[in-house]
């Protein structure tokens, strides 16, 4: 069933700030509603590139706010709360994991120390800790950009619900849906709010910028669901309205017919192109490229980076496309 069902005078759409590509800050969106005794607006932190461009979205009911994602670390949680503290004196009463990838979930104590309670779906929840483990892995043993001792800790997640739930805070109707397939991870939730024509998607959008192409973390192991992603996409817009309001993941907000169509055009064309490249390799080049696909990824970057030139954080790319590399070398 849509979340559109309410008078079309109900919300004004929101208007957003343009999004600064490589340092921390945030945008605000003002909407109302004159069915409402209070006023929501919405709000943006947006980390730097350290933290992987990541964003945190509140909602600020009028009277107290509800979060959506809790950056990569405790350190990008603070500063989000941080930012928050300069728009609104609300407390945060709720934060959403909307998918478990590490820069949604990694900063939830930092959140629920604040008094904030953490909520997620049941397929999130359960799936935080292989995708902590297999992320910790590569930041401490590979990548090395930290030490098994100052890694974020393994947060708990307070509260779940199985497919869907209605949070209804100070009057503010949010409704929680977990989408059919996996899209940019494993499972996917989104937080549509009736009253503003606004949906919150984490990742499932990149706008006007670079995906994340990793896959979800199954098993130890990346993988990619690129007909799954555009099927999400195509859920949201069915959900909501072409004319409601994205908050992506990465990049600005965006109507959900502009988000949808960007987004699915984008996937196509990277899944396209990953196979082209791997298509001519024989199975010497297939073993030694699953051995090392970095120059396969970088292949990928570039010619992405060509067919999509306005684009932000091609980094995106040469860390997360190894997953969907990998998937095409195995075919």
């Amino acid at each position: 069933m849509p979340f559109l069902k309410i008078s079309a005078g109900a919300a004004a759409l929101a208007a957003v700030a343009a999004l600064s590509a490589c340092s921390s800050g945030g945008v605000d969106a003002t909407n109302s509603s004159s069915s409402l005794a209070v006023h929501p607006r919405m709000y943006t932190f947006t980390s730097d590139a350290n933290g992987f461009d990541t964003q945190t979205h509140f909602l600020d009911t009028g009277k107290s706010v509800v979060a959506f994602d809790a950056q990569f670390t405790p350190a990008y949680a603070r500063k989000a709360l941080a930012y928050l503290k300069t728009k609104t004196t609300h407390p945060v009463k709720y934060v959403v994991v909307t998918h478990p990838n590490p820069d949604k979930f990694q900063g939830l104590p930092v959140f629920t120390d604040a008094g904030a309670t953490s909520l997620a779906s049941d397929a999130t929840a359960r799936a935080v800790k292989s995708v902590w483990t297999y992320k910790k892995h590569y930041f401490v043993d590979i990548a090395k950009t930290f030490t098994s001792a100052n890694y974020p800790p393994l947060p708990a997640v307070q509260q779940t619900f199985h497919d869907r739930r209605t949070l209804t805070v100070d009057g503010v109707r949010i409704e929680l849906t977990v989408l059919k397939h996996p899209g940019i991870s494993t499972t996917q939730t989104i937080a549509a709010i009736p009253a503003l024509h606004d949906v919150v998607v984490g990742d499932l959008v990149h706008h006007d910028a670079h995906a994340w192409l990793e896959g979800g973390i199954a098993n130890g192991r990346p993988v990619p669901t690129i007909d799954g992603w555009k099927d999400d996409l195509d859920q949201v817009q069915q959900l909501t309205g072409k004319d409601w309001t994205v908050y992506a993941g990465r990049g600005p907000s965006a109507s959900v017919g502009k988000a949808v169509t960007q987004e699915k055009s984008y996937l196509s064309v990277a899944d396209h192109d990953a196979a082209n490249l791997v298509k001519p390799l024989d199975r010497r080049e297939r073993r030694a490229a699953m051995a090392d696909p970095s120059a396969l990824v970088q292949q990928l970057s570039k010619e992405l980076q060509s067919q999509f030139p306005t684009y932000q954080f091609p980094y995106m790319i040469t860390y997360g496309a190894y997953g969907l590399i990998d998937q095409h070398l195995a075919e």
